[in-house]
């Protein structure tokens, strides 16, 4: 995992935010796309791309608890 969130005061069992492949990984794994994750959470497919290249830090914990809450998508 890349970032360390340390300095957080709130931590969890994980305690560092994904990186990009992990996050692409999930994704895929539990049958989503890009755009779908865009369309269900209400954003951009660009903002959802950033979220997970996280290029300038704009990822946050909560937004990888988001990643980990992903249902399968043939559940939906």
């Amino acid at each position: 995992m890349s970032k360390d969130i340390n300095d957080n005061p709130i931590q969890d069992a994980f305690r560092t935010l994904f990186d990009e492949s992990e996050i692409k990984a999930l994704i895929k794994a539990r049958g989503w796309s890009q755009k779908d994750i865009a369309e269900y959470w209400g954003m951009t497919p660009k903002w959802v791309s950033a979220l997970i290249k996280n290029k300038n830090g704009e990822r946050t914990h909560r937004d990888d608890c988001a990643f980990r809450g992903l249902p399968n998508k043939i559940e939906l």
